[in-house]
C-alpha cells in the first residue's frame, strides 16, 4: 500500500505528544477510542470517545486533531466477529519461512477470497497430545489498508493491528491460575477467552445469546443460562481434558446489560465456579463514565505500552 504525502508528513512531523497510546476498536456497531496517559506502571484512561463504526476513519481524525493526540503510538484491533480464525498443521520449515509455507493451506480454507485477505499467525502455548498445529488470524485486506491509512492520517504512529482476543489478554491478570473471560457489547456475540499467564489458551465467539441484556431475571431462569452455561462448561472441558490444564475456578465477566448482576449469580450457581466482574484495573478520569468505558478499548490501548516496556527490557 502508499501512503500519500499529506499522511507521510503529518506523521513525520508531529510534536511528540503528551499521551502513552491509543488504542482503536473496531466493532460491528461502534469504534471505540481510548488514550491513556501516564507512566507505564501507572497508566491512567485519559480519554474515550465512541462512534458509529461506519464513520470512525474520518471521525478519529478530527477527534485526534481536538484533543491533541497526534504522534502518540496507536494500536487497532478488530472484533472477533470481524476477523476469521483458523487451525491448521504447523509446516515444518524455519521461522522465516513460515508465513510463505501457510499460504498454501490459508488458501484452501478460504477459497476465492484468499486473494483479498491478509492473515497473520501464532503458536498456541498448549496443544492436545500428538498435535502440533498453529493458529492463523485472518482479516480482509481492504479493511486493513483503509486501518493504516484513517491511523496515519489522524497523525498517529501506527505500532500493530491486532484482535480482540490479545487486546483482552493485556487486561487480565498475569498469574498461573488460569480465567475464563466472557466479555460483550450490548447486542453483539459474546467473545470467549480462556487466559493463562497472559497467554490465549482458548477462544471462540458464542452465538445465539445477542440479546442476552434484554431478558428479565425469571426468563433468565427459563433456560436461556443452562443453554449458555453448556458452552461455557464445553470450553472448560476442552481446557483441562484436551489441553491438560489445571480445572478452572474463575469466570471474569464482562458483559454489558443492566441484569449482569444476575446472569452472575446464575451462572456461579449453575457451573459451581466464582464469577467476578470484569474490571478495568486502571484509572479513569474523573470526566469520563467508567461503567461506559468497553474493556477491549482499553486493553488495545495497553497492547502499546506492554510491547513497548517489553523492547525496552530487551
Amino acid at each position: 500500500m502508499r501512503i500519500g504525502w499529506r499522511q507521510y508528513l503529518k506523521s513525520k512531523f508531529q510534536r511528540k505528544s503528551p499521551f502513552a497510546s491509543v488504542g482503536v476498536f473496531v466493532g460491528v456497531d461502534t469504534a471505540c477510542f481510548c488514550v491513556l496517559s501516564g507512566p507505564v506502571s501507572q497508566p491512567k484512561v485519559a480519554l474515550y470517545h465512541e462512534v458509529p463504526v461506519g464513520s470512525w476513519r474520518k471521525a478519529l481524525e478530527k477527534w485526534v486533531d481536538k484533543h491533541k493526540v497526534g504522534a502518540a503510538p496507536c494500536a487497532v484491533a478488530f472484533s472477533g466477529q470481524l476477523t476469521r480464525t483458523y487451525q491448521v498443521e504447523k509446516p515444518k520449515v524455519d521461522s522465516a519461512e513460515m508465513h510463505q509455507a501457510l499460504k498454501w493451506p490459508v488458501k484452501e480454507l478460504i477459497g476465492a477470497d484468499s486473494d483479498s485477505t491478509v492473515f497473520d499467525y501464532y503458536d498456541p502455548p498448549a496443544q492436545p497430545s500428538g498435535v502440533n498445529n498453529i493458529n492463523i488470524v485472518a482479516v480482509n485486506q481492504e479493511d486493513v489498508d483503509a486501518t493504516i491509512a484513517a491511523v496515519l492520517e489522524a497523525g498517529l504512529k501506527l505500532d500493530a493491528i491486532t484482535v480482540e482476543d490479545m487486546a483482552i489478554c493485556e487486561l487480565t491478570p498475569s498469574t498461573d491460575e488460569p480465567v475464563m473471560t466472557l466479555v460483550q457489547r450490548a447486542g453483539d456475540e459474546i467473545q470467549l477467552n480462556i487466559i493463562k499467564g497472559g497467554a490465549l489458551y482458548f477462544s471462540r465467539t458464542l452465538k445465539g445469546f445477542e440479546n442476552l441484556g434484554s431478558f428479565s431475571v425469571e426468563e433468565l431462569q427459563m433456560g436461556v443460562l443452562d443453554s449458555l452455561s453448556v458452552q461455557l462448561q464445553r470450553s472448560m472441558d476442552y481446557f483441562e481434558s484436551q489441553l491438560r490444564q489445571a480445572p478452572l475456578r474463575k469466570i471474569l465477566m464482562g458483559i454489558e446489560a443492566s441484569n449482569s448482576a444476575a446472569i452472575a449469580e446464575q451462572i456461579s450457581a449453575l457451573m459451581q465456579v466464582d464469577v467476578e466482574p470484569f474490571e478495568l484495573g486502571i484509572e479513569v478520569a474523573d470526566s469520563i463514565d467508567s461503567s461506559k468505558v468497553f474493556l477491549s478499548a482499553v486493553g488495545t490501548a495497553l497492547s502499546v505500552i506492554q510491547d513497548s516496556s517489553a523492547r525496552v527490557a530487551s
